[in-house]
């Protein structure tokens, strides 16, 4: 088997705009196949950029699109498959509620607590377990306050 340069993009998507990280919830899918959570993520396609391909990705597993703040971070890893990935990670929020579009692929949507995302990676129920908390820690450590106002309220169009 030949090891493969992989490109990837995921979103760490918290549920209020108006709460502190470390107290927010985020949303996480059950992938269909093999039972276990992640981010919703995916592979870049050729001639995508990554803030199109997690526009489509996010499109494709939960019904909507997000609106992207930014980028919380580039991370390189080792695949469970043997390749060498690079994941794109955004930080959005969804724009509409999200729904399965893709129900071979995606078998649940759910919002989990900080703690309970903890719960799941000890139990060995997220998919690469530290690719799913190492964004959200990053998120948490080097920019823990909250939106300011200002921002949140234009984002919700007040």
């Amino acid at each position: 088997m030949t090891n493969k340069l992989r490109q990837t993009v995921s979103a760490v998507i918290p549920k209020y705009l108006d709460r502190e990280f470390f107290k927010n919830e985020y949303l996480f899918v059950k992938d269909a196949e093999s039972g276990l959570w992640s981010h919703t993520s995916g592979k870049i396609e050729h001639g995508e950029n990554p803030l199109l391909a997690m526009q489509r990705e996010s499109s494709e597993e939960i019904g909507t699109m997000l609106d992207i703040k930014g980028i919380i971070g580039i991370y390189q890893f080792y695949s469970q498959h043997k390749n060498w990935v690079t994941d794109f990670t955004f930080l959005g929020y969804i724009l509409q509620e999200p729904k399965i579009i893709r129900h071979k692929e995606i078998a649940e949507i759910k919002w989990f607590s900080l703690e309970k995302i903890y719960n799941l990676r000890r139990d060995r129920k997220l998919k690469a377990g530290k690719a799913q908390t190492t964004p959200i820690e990053n998120l948490i450590y080097h920019n823990c306050a909250p939106w300011p106002k200002d921002l949140v309220k234009k984002s919700r169009g007040i």
